[in-house]
């Protein structure tokens, strides 16, 4: 039996009625006027990006403009999304691409609020105003930028758009030594910090990469909303009756995760599979997530020690 970590790479299509209920809790909002007055001497101009999670960019046909996610309410109730499968090449198992990109972010879908609240804080409370990449800053003026991604691609893709957009800012400002604040949110803050320690590197190669801090030199505060930085093995289960488990191939198996997330106390926190344990059965190996699942546990071993890590179940 091998336990291994699981770093969240490659994700598969959800149900959107998944994403639905993940945001259907209403958080109590802070009184967000009285925060900004407070801060508002000598305003930071500093330009901010907001990063989408998963689902969260919309996605077009590059050629017709025809919107493939989340597109219309009819698609999202009946439609089969088929047209955001990706190919794979067999060998080398890299996304062919294809003519879909990313084009904004899902602010609001079947009269749910994803990003609208965090848009209008910026706006109304914070003095900001939306920019476009590419059209040189005006002094003074607080500047938000939307960097939506294929969230089908692998995080490295996204981080490396990132790079592209701050540089791009970079010469905006006219400031090569520019950093930016990033507001990310779920799998949005995976890529972000994976740029901030490899930047557009792409460190799950096959070949030994040390951390470089390559974006620390490019961003300044980092935000972080509901990102899974202890991992979620969970992501490889598929849903099924017959309860089987996507493909885990061995350059998942071999890598290890980023680990310097800062852990609240597991009183407070539902343990959560963060590691997974493949268990031979007639010669396949299976995936177990958690300890009550495996069917001969070796003696002496505590497994909830090594699979387990405070979480929010998920």
């Amino acid at each position: 039996m091998k336990i291994f970590q699981h770093p969240l790479r490659h994700l598969g299509i959800l149900t959107l009625c998944a994403a639905l209920v993940a945001c259907s809790q209403e958080p109590t909002r802070p009184d967000l006027a009285t925060l900004y007055r407070i801060g508002s001497e000598g305003a930071d101009a500093t330009p901010v990006i907001v990063i989408p999670g998963l689902f969260g960019s919309r996605l077009r046909d590059r050629t017709t403009g025809a919107e493939i996610w989340p597109g219309s309410a009819q698609m999202i109730l009946f439609g089969d999304y088929h047209s955001l499968g990706l190919d794979f090449d067999r060998a080398s198992l890299q996304v062919r691409p294809d003519n879909n990109e990313a084009f904004g972010i899902t602010d609001a879908t079947l009269g749910r609020d994803f990003y609208g609240q965090i848009i209008e804080a910026l706006q109304r409370f914070g003095g900001y105003v939306k920019a476009t990449p590419g059209t040189p800053s005006v002094p003074g003026e607080r500047r938000y930028y939307l960097y939506p991604y294929d969230w089908r691609q692998d995080n490295v893709e996204a981080s490396r758009g990132l790079d592209r957009l701050i540089e791009t800012l970079r010469r905006d400002y006219n400031d090569p030594t520019l950093r930016v604040d990033i507001i990310a949110h779920s799998m949005g803050g995976l890529g972000a910090r994976y740029f901030l320690r490899y930047g557009p590197v792409d460190v799950l190669d096959g070949s030994e990469q040390l951390v470089t801090l390559y974006g620390t030199t490019r961003v300044r505060k980092l935000i972080l909303l509901g990102t899974p930085n202890m991992g979620a093995a969970s992501a490889l289960r598929r849903p099924s009756p017959r309860r089987r488990y996507a493909t885990c191939y061995s350059e998942v198996i071999a890598t290890a995760p980023i680990k310097n997330a800062v852990r609240a106390p597991a009183e407070s926190r539902t343990l959560t599979p963060a590691r997974l344990a493949l268990e031979d059965e007639g010669g396949t190996p299976v995936t177990r997530l958690y300890p009550a699942d495996i069917h001969h546990p070796a003696p002496a071993v505590r497994y909830d020690e090594l699979m387990l890590e405070p979480g929010d179940g998920k």
